[in-house]
């Protein structure tokens, strides 16, 4: 009992630092995309290249966040109890992993 408490604090540690760590990425995203619509017209040509440059940063905190819950996933799957229970966190790490591998493709693309 005591062990699975300290599982859950680790899982809930890990879960809030993704969490945060996507939400920084977006407040970031947002300033620039903002700062970017605000800046005078001499500018204009430099929008597209900016924004593929956003759109990467913002990927990678996405990317970044969504391992820490894969791995507050993986680390509460230690104790899980039913087979039920296993076969959804399956499903959900195996969904957060498909994220992140489309997600990892297209930033590739957006760098070259």
């Amino acid at each position: 009992m005591y062990l699975e408490n300290i599982v859950d604090i680790i899982g809930l540690i890990l879960g809030f630092i993704g969490g945060i760590i996507i939400i920084i990425g977006a407040v970031i995203a947002l300033y620039r995309y903002i700062k970017i619509h605000t800046v005078r017209e001499k500018k204009k040509f430099l929008r597209g290249k900016i924004m593929d440059q956003l759109r990467l940063n913002f990927g990678r905190h996405i990317t970044l966040g969504l391992e820490f819950f894969i791995a507050k996933d993986v680390i509460e799957t230690i104790f899980i109890p039913s087979w039920i229970e296993l076969g959804q966190l399956a499903g959900l790490v195996a969904i957060r992993i498909a994220l992140s591998f489309f997600l990892a493709r297209e930033l590739k693309i957006v760098e070259k």
